[in-house]
């Protein structure tokens, strides 16, 4: 019986020990490693700013799109969600060599979350061409969403709010 504890105690340390050993063995050369978003638009100059902007006309498209979808106004949500999707990504337009920058230090959990921006965004707009209501509703909760939960795993600082749970409440 001792001896089995001992042998769990044993692989759990080294379990520990290889996670906390695995950031150190993220980073390359030149001790860059997965960074968090806001860490990263400091790094890189002007990228704070560029994101920001896009961030804001982000929040205006989301706005004409809710404004849109009771009227029915298929080419203002196919023309804002494409804009979502392309020109107000984060990687729009970016220097290419801010663009190695970037990717080499920013968190992959960031970076799947704007993939899924731009998956469900392109979704929306292809809904709202076909002028289809009900995806146009699922895909513009499915933005939504996404938006909120990267603004819950990155910008609580920002969004505070949203660092509260129903839970906790």
């Amino acid at each position: 019986m001792k001896a089995g504890i001992f042998v769990l105690l044993s692989c759990f340390l080294l379990l520990f020990f290889l996670d906390a050993s695995n950031g150190i063995l993220a980073q390359d050369d030149d001790g860059a490693s997965e960074l968090q978003p806001k860490q990263v638009f400091a790094k890189i100059p002007g990228l704070y700013d560029d994101v920001l902007a896009k961030m804001k006309k982000r929040e205006i498209s989301m706005t004409k799109i809710l404004v849109a979808i009771p009227k029915g106004d298929f080419d203002t949500i196919k023309s804002e969600g494409e804009k979502i999707n392309n020109e107000y990504s984060i990687e729009y337009d970016m220097d290419p060599d801010i663009q190695i920058d970037y990717n080499s230090m920013i968190t992959s959990e960031f970076v799947f979350m704007d993939q899924d921006l731009v998956q469900y965004s392109s979704a929306l707009a292809s809904s709202a061409e076909e002028k289809y209501l009900e995806g146009v509703l699922i895909h513009f909760d499915q933005v939504m969403r996404s938006c909120v939960n990267c603004h819950y795993t990155f910008a609580k600082e920002k969004f505070p709010s949203l660092a509260r749970s129903s839970v906790e409440e």
